[in-house]
C-alpha cells in the first residue's frame, strides 16, 4: 500500500523498510523473519524505529459542523485551541482513550473522535502507511545502484515472458540477441550475472537475430527488439 501511494512498482528495489508496532512483543518475530520480507517487499534493510512520528505525521483540523452542533457559541474558541494544539498529542490521546480533553474559558470539554478531521501524512523521505498495530515507512530516495537493478530486474521480467511466449521449458538455457544501449546497458552491465542467473542465459549477443522467438518492448524511454532461442 506504500508503495502504491508513491507510485513505486515492486521491481523497483528500495534501501529500506522502517516499522512501528503499537504491541512491540512481536519485534522481535519480526526481525527474526527479516529475510523473507526483504525478499518478498524488494528492500535491501529493515529497521525497528521506536516512534510512530518518525514516519507518519497528521494534519488534524476541527469538524466544525459537528462542534458547531454540540457547543454552538463556544466553536470559535474550541476551533482556535484545537488549531494551536500538537496533532501527534491529539492522535496519541484518541488512540489511548478514545478522547481529547482541552480547556477552554476556565472549564473543561471533552472532545471525541469524531470532533476531528484527521490526514495521514508521510514524514519526509518516506512513504508510509498505517493499520491497526503496524505502521511501516518505506524509503524513497533511489540511488542510483538502486535504479540500474530496478532497470535490470524489468528487463527480466520482459524475457521471463518471452520464455513463457515462446514455450520454452523452465530449465532451457538460451541466447540473447539484442543491444542494450543507454541508461538500460548500463544497467544490464552492472547486473550482467545476475540477468544471467535469473533467465537462464549463456550468451548475450550485442546483435539482434530473430531465434526461436523474438518481441519488442520499451523501458524507460529506450525500444528494445530481441531474439531468443534455446541452446
Amino acid at each position: 500500500s506504500a508503495r502504491n501511494k508513491a507510485d513505486l512498482k515492486i521491481r523497483q528495489p528500495l534501501q529500506e523498510l522502517c516499522f512501528h508496532l503499537i504491541d512491540n512483543s512481536i519485534e522481535q518475530f519480526v526481525m527474526e523473519n527479516q529475510q523473507i520480507i526483504l525478499d518478498e517487499l524488494n528492500v535491501k534493510k529493515i529497521k525497528y524505529v521506536k516512534s510512530i512520528d518518525m514516519l507518519i505525521g497528521y494534519e488534524i483540523k476541527p469538524n466544525l459542523p459537528l462542534i458547531g452542533q454540540n457547543y454552538g457559541k463556544e466553536l470559535p474558541a474550541i476551533k482556535e485551541v484545537i488549531i494551536k494544539m500538537d496533532s501527534d498529542k491529539i492522535v496519541s490521546d484518541l488512540n489511548q482513550v478514545g478522547e481529547v480533553e482541552i480547556s477552554i474559558l476556565s472549564k473543561s470539554i471533552v472532545l471525541k473522535r469524531d470532533a476531528f478531521l484527521i490526514n495521514k501524512e508521510s514524514k519526509k523521505g518516506y512513504t508510509s502507511e498505517s493499520d491497526g498495530n503496524i505502521t511501516v515507512g518505506l524509503t524513497t530516495k533511489l540511488t542510483e545502484k538502486l535504479v540500474q537493478e530496478g532497470i535490470a530486474r524489468d528487463v527480466i521480467r520482459h524475457v521471463q515472458i518471452m520464455r513463457k511466449n515462446a514455450n520454452f521449458a523452465v530449465e532451457d538455457r538460451i541466447n540473447i540477441y539484442g543491444s542494450f544501449t543507454g541508461e538500460v546497458g548500463d544497467a544490464i552491465k552492472v547486473y550482467e550475472d545476475y540477468f544471467k542467473n535469473e533467465t537462464l542465459t549463456v550468451n548475450m549477443i550485442d546483435k539482434f537475430q530473430s531465434g526461436e522467438y523474438e518481441e519488442s518492448f520499451e523501458i524507460k524511454g529506450t525500444s528494445i527488439k530481441i531474439g531468443i532461442n534455446r541452446i
